[in-house]
């Protein structure tokens, strides 16, 4: 039996998962287990999505099932028919860093030109390259048709990724705007903790 009702597996994909053994071999709630932890990866909310029980205890049983061989063996057959997403086609730090600093080198000329006339234009896609293209953020396109239906005013927006939002994500990526702090207790300056004691109402019962 292959969960369906509530993990919305495609029926394609259920036939596919048919054909797996060690999927096959687990009890229905070691296989909806799979599934879940498929989706997300995070062994807390999957156990939890199949028990329902506390985040410790799904924490503590989930970690231990994950690291079952039949368990291990299914996740690694099943993901190759979900196609879902495996870490290691998550972005490495490098590829983060990569990625910022395309935003924080981009130009707005890279997508939009305009006429000493005040004429913008827009480049289309086809013109792009690839690191043009991560530039963007949203296009939005809007059309107003006269009452007459006799011309047709076509207005198109662009916008671009913040770069000064990824200079602040590099920035802090590469540990740049760290505040030090001197904590430092200098000899010869008398303190009165006492007086402080008291001022804080420490003191008080």
């Amino acid at each position: 039996m292959i969960p369906s009702r509530k993990t919305r597996i495609a029926p394609e994909v259920l036939e596919q998962l048919k054909e797996s053994e060690s999927f096959q071999s687990l009890s229905f709630k070691h296989k909806r287990f799979v599934i879940e932890y498929l989706k997300c990866y995070n062994v807390t909310r999957a156990y939890q999505q199949v028990y329902k029980c506390s985040p410790k205890a799904a924490n503590k049983h989930g970690t231990r099932l994950v690291v079952n061989g039949g368990i291990q063996k299914a996740v690694k057959e099943v993901s190759k028919v979900l196609t879902v997403i495996t870490p290691e086609d998550i972005a490495s730090a490098q590829e983060v860093k990569e990625h910022l600093t395309k935003v924080i080198r981009g130009r707005i000329t890279d997508v939009l030109s305009w006429t000493k006339d005040g004429l913008v234009f827009t480049k289309s896609s086809e013109e792009m390259d690839p690191d043009t293209v991560l530039l963007i953020k949203r296009v939005k396109v809007t059309e107003r048709t006269s009452a007459k239906g006799d011309w047709i005013e076509r207005k198109t927006v662009v916008e671009l990724h913040d770069a000064l939002k990824a200079i602040e994500l590099m920035g802090q990526a590469l540990g740049m705007f760290k505040t030090n702090i001197d904590a430092t207790v200098h000899p010869g300056i008398p303190v009165n903790y006492e007086g402080w004691r008291k001022r804080l109402g420490l003191d008080r019962e």
